[in-house]
This record gives C-alpha cells, structure tokens and sequence, in this order.
C-alpha cells in the first residue's frame, strides 16, 4: 500500500526556512510544515513524526543519524558530500539518486557507532587538553 509522501522539513535558521518557502513556490512540490528548530529539544519533538531524513546541513545529518532515521545527504556543500562519502552516507542531488528502501538498519547503526566514538575521542582530546 502506498501512502502519499508527507514531507516536514526543519530549518535550524530563518533563512533556510524562507528559501525552503522560494522552493515550495518555485516547485509543484507541497511541504506539510517548515519548522525552525532552536534546541535539541525541539529537534528531539519533531524528529518523532519523522520516518526518514534528508539533509543539506551537516549538523542535521549527524543529528539525523544518532537519532537512528535513515538518512541522505543533500550534495550542495563539499564539506557535506565528503563527510558522507567518508561515512558511506548516500547522497541525493545532481548526479546521485537513492532508494530508501536499500538503506538497511544495520548499516545506519555501524555508521551512527563509529560517528558517536569519533566525536567521543575528539571531545575528550579537547576537554583533557590531549594532542
């Protein structure tokens, strides 16, 4: 059974929330809601309806990722297409398409683990003033 694509996008920024609302415009594309979100909190309360992730900020990618949604990356930024190739995180954008259903569980975890253990190690390597 199908159902219809509801799509919630979340801005961290005003401005990103107004070009998503040019893009709404300029497309034939409809978004159920834009949401800006300020705090982990608001991210944790509307991340809740979500059942897959898209994102054009590496911030919210790695957000997206520790909260267990499978994720794509949006290639619009080099810095976010080489932290998603490093990471073996699918890319959607000009040259790359992807099918959600070829991401499996047990893959986003592997790459959630390693990502939580890396960002461990170089929080305790600044906080412990370790070089």
């Amino acid at each position: 059974e199908r159902r219809p694509l509801k799509i919630l996008v979340i801005a961290f920024a005003a401005e990103d929330a107004a070009e998503m609302e040019n893009i709404q415009k300029l497309c034939s594309i409809k978004f159920e809601k834009i949401v800006i979100v300020r705090t982990i909190e608001d991210f944790k309360k509307v991340i809740l309806h979500g059942e897959k992730g898209i994102g054009m900020r590496l911030h919210f990618i790695e957000l997206l990722l520790l909260s267990g949604l499978p994720v794509c990356g949006a290639a619009y930024d080099p810095k976010v297409s080489s932290f998603c190739n490093d990471w073996r995180i699918p890319l959607v954008g000009q040259s790359s398409q992807v099918v959600f259903s070829k991401l499996n569980l047990e893959m986003l975890n592997s790459i959630a683990e390693n990502i939580s253990q890396e960002f461990q190690k170089g929080l305790r390597k600044v906080l412990t003033d370790e070089n």
